[in-house]
């Protein structure tokens, strides 16, 4: 902690502030509680040995309208922005009571065991990524600035010093002023240089290479896979290539990091052997998938595709249906801060989309009651099937019913479901061929041209004609569903 709490905290109206959490380079923070709601929430306060004109309160209040314009699950949401009575700026969040990563970090002197390194990694790198969108940068990313929720989620926080792209917006550090954390910041901001989305992918990979070895890559630093020899050889290329001097020789974003994070240098089902190597070229990792002995699945040597598809234009975002409780086909949907929340009933609801002969889509679930299926069901001129996870209760994913076969009797992959886990779910049509990645790693193919497509009976449903041409499911499972995105494909 860089500053000494005050004994007394002012009053901020509204807010019954109940005990300190800590302090940092600008602010204090405190437990509170709302009291026109009654809940808990963090209350932060603009440290009283710092002035309470001038630019640093408009700074503070900037931070509030930086957090409070994102919406995302990785990142820490903002309720209000309070001025106190002695000029100071109070900002009231939601409070995340899990602790922060630079806690965890302190209790793993080597390293976070790697597959919570990555899950944290990948959280973070969506939230970044989120922020970049909106077109901010935020300029001070370290363990400290990331929080971990009861669920286990890591959420983006702390956004004091980004900034906006838009040039409306006023920026708070002075020209040629360094802004950030020694040994996260990159050589352009230690020369006052302006921070650009490679500046984030800098201090990025500093605490990405931090959460697997245990230590800061300061000076002439090892790769880190040779000090974690179970890190895969594409994402120490990209921890090593996000920590060059030059910007320009950096990843372009935080997709290429999360890209690299997919990487896993060989995968094994208990199901069928299913024979993989991850193949390093230019910093891109393939995979290089054989399956035999089961109905529709490729067993072609062509050209392998990489172990998460390659971009064919930005991700579009599809938008949930303003009254989902009204548009369901079955089960009681409601929104929740921007989510879709399932029941725990069979349930079903249409999304808003027009879908071409070719696409690739993108969900992010978590499931969070039962031991039942997740679904998308898409419709094409072969009729209506079902894309699942934990299919029937038994952990199995993959596609029914494609002609006539269920997922028993096709075969599918082995996948353990868990409840409160976050998932990130691709699925892709094209040229007859349907594929499925989970959490980067691709589990399932099968080729569909030309063969009937039904909904399994269990879902007690029969597609209208015409049928939607995307439907969301679980099946006696609540689920919140957070993103959905497609890309249009060649």
């Amino acid at each position: 902690m860089s500053a000494a709490r005050e004994a007394t905290p002012p009053p901020v109206p509204g807010y019954e502030l109940l005990e300190p959490l800590g302090s940092g380079g600008m602010g204090e923070v405190f437990r509170a509680r709302q009291e026109s709601l009654g809940r808990e929430v963090a209350v932060k306060i603009l440290r009283t040995d710092l002035p309470a004109t001038g630019w640093l309160p408009e700074r503070f209040e900037q931070e509030a309208c930086t957090m409070g314009a994102l919406r995302h699950p990785n990142v820490v949401t903002v309720h209000d922005c309070v001025r106190l009575d002695d000029g100071r700026v109070a900002i009231v969040m939601e409070l995340v009571s899990g602790g922060s990563l630079r806690e965890k970090l302190n209790d793993a002197p080597d390293g976070l065991p790697l597959e919570q390194a990555l899950k944290w990694a990948r959280e973070i790198a969506e939230g970044l990524r989120a922020a970049h969108a909106a077109g901010l940068v935020h300029r001070d990313v370290k363990p400290d600035n990331v929080l971990i929720d009861e669920a286990g989620t890591a959420r983006v926080s702390d956004f004091g010093l980004a900034f906006s792209d838009d040039v409306k917006q006023p920026r708070y550090t002075q020209t040629g002023a360094a802004a950030g954390t020694p040994g996260y910041m990159p050589p352009e901001l230690w020369r006052g240089e302006a921070a650009a989305v490679r500046s984030d992918v800098f201090s990025y990979g500093a605490m990405l290479y931090e959460i697997l070895t245990g230590r800061l890559p300061q000076g002439s630093f090892p790769p880190p896979r040779a000090l974690r020899p179970d890190i895969s050889p594409a994402l120490n290329d990209a921890i090593v290539a996000a920590l060059r001097p030059d910007p320009a020789q950096r990843p372009t974003d935080m997709a290429a990091m999360l890209h690299a994070l997919a990487a896993r240098a060989v995968l094994f089902t208990r199901r069928r052997a299913v024979v993989a190597a991850a193949i390093a070229t230019g910093g891109t990792c393939w995979w290089m998938v054989r399956r035999s002995g089961t109905p529709g699945l490729s067993t072609s040597t062509e050209t392998p595709g990489p172990i998460l598809p390659s971009d064919y234009g930005p991700w579009l975002r599809l938008p949930w249906p303003q009254d989902p409780g009204a548009a369901a086909i079955r089960g009681d949907w409601r929104m929740e801060n921007g989510m879709l929340l399932s029941d725990e009933s069979i349930a079903l609801l249409p999304v808003t989309a027009v879908l071409p002969e070719s696409w690739r889509l993108r969900l992010v679930f978590t499931r969070l009651t039962g031991t039942y299926s997740i679904a998308v069901l898409f419709s094409n001129r072969n009729g209506t099937a079902s894309a699942t996870l934990a299919g029937r209760g038994r952990n199995v994913g993959g596609l029914q019913t494609v002609g006539g076969l269920t997922l028993d009797e096709s075969g599918g992959f082995e996948f353990n479901l868990e409840n409160g886990r976050r998932y990130e779910w691709i699925i892709e049509l094209r040229a007859g061929r349907f594929r499925m990645w989970v959490d980067g790693e691709m589990k399932y193919e099968r080729l569909i041209s030309g063969m009937l497509l039904t909904v399994p009976v269990t879902w007690n449903w029969k597609p209208p004609d015409p049928p939607p041409d995307l439907v969301l499911g679980s099946w006696n499972s609540s689920t919140r569903f957070e993103s959905l995105e497609w890309q249009p494909l060649k």
